[in-house]
């Protein structure tokens, strides 16, 4: 079969074979009729003051990776812990999560490691009064269990005059489809600065 070379298509609707539209495209902008597979889909950036807990909800089940970034996300305690958890159309699931993390901190890079602890409440992102640049990827594994991968990094020292830094992995199989994913201080105190954001696909 010979090359096709066209230097220009114009159409506003594409079909299958069936004749059943698959996407269409109005002034630049394209819209799937069902969402694709395979493409990322980009949150909008949320700003995290004055509420103990912000997250993400409406997520497709199709969905098999999110990315949760946070840049400068600022807690004013160091009572409880700072989380991400998961959900699904009954809410957020606040027990059940298989952490096994491991901590660095101070200038001299002293680190420590716990084993794995089941049933606790989330990924902890954060234990003291600090803001914090994170990221964690939430992995679809089989059935309603999921993965979270990631680490928290300390902007500045925290409330204990210490700069720290968690890296962890946490397994968490959810009661039914997850459609949402969010941030939440434990203790119920409001943060105080910071922004997240998800990626998904």
């Amino acid at each position: 079969m010979s090359d096709i070379k066209v230097n220009e298509i114009k159409t506003d609707t594409i079909k299958n074979q069936a004749g059943t539209t698959a996407m269409t495209i109005s002034g630049g902008t394209v819209t799937f009729s069902n969402s694709p597979s395979g493409i990322l889909t980009q949150g909008t950036a949320v700003t995290t003051s004055g509420s103990a807990e912000y997250g993400f909800t409406g997520i497709p089940s199709t969905v098999t990776h999110i990315k949760f970034l946070g840049v400068g996300v600022s807690r004013g305690t160091g009572t409880g812990s700072l989380n991400i958890q998961l959900g699904d159309s009954g809410g957020y699931e606040t027990t059940g999560y298989t952490y096994n993390p491991s901590y660095g901190y101070g200038g001299g890079g002293a680190a420590y490691y716990q084993n794995a602890v089941a049933d606790q409440s989330g990924a902890r992102l954060a234990l003291y009064d600090e803001s914090i640049t994170f990221f964690a990827d939430i992995i679809h594994f089989d059935g309603n269990q999921w993965i979270i991968k990631g680490q928290s990094h300390g902007d500045a020292a925290a409330g204990d005059g210490v700069l720290h830094s968690t890296f962890f992995t946490v397994s968490k199989t959810l009661s039914g489809v997850l459609d949402r994913v969010r941030i939440i201080d434990t203790n119920g105190t409001n943060l105080d600065g910071g922004k997240i954001k998800i990626i998904y696909g």
